[in-house]
């Protein structure tokens, strides 16, 4: 984290049993900068190997926002597809409680 800037990235392996299916890696990188105080807007990319035999690696992103309505209540926003693979869409609205110190 770097002033209102901040990137972190991860990544791993996804055991993937049964008929068909394969063990698949996955990685992803995201940015994220603080707008204000209420506003927090962030991007990631994405990438995974084929989790079935027949099956494609997959590259996308994932555009998203944090509304911070108090300092301890949060809604989370995410939308986004695969720009190379099977064209998956994921969205996502979640709420956030956070506490401490």
């Amino acid at each position: 984290t770097w002033g209102p800037w901040t990137t972190y990235g991860g990544g791993g392996y996804w055991v993937n049993p049964g008929d068909g299916n394969k063990n698949w890696w996955f990685w992803g990188w995201e940015v994220q900068r603080e707008l204000s105080k209420l506003l927090t807007l962030g991007g990631e990319l994405l990438y995974r190997t084929a989790d079935t035999d027949d099956g494609d690696n997959s590259f996308g992103f994932n555009v998203g926002a944090i509304v911070n309505i108090t300092e301890n209540h949060h809604i989370l926003f995410s939308a986004g597809c695969d720009i190379s693979g099977p064209n998956r869409f994921s969205g996502y609205i979640g709420y956030q409680f956070t506490f401490g110190p």
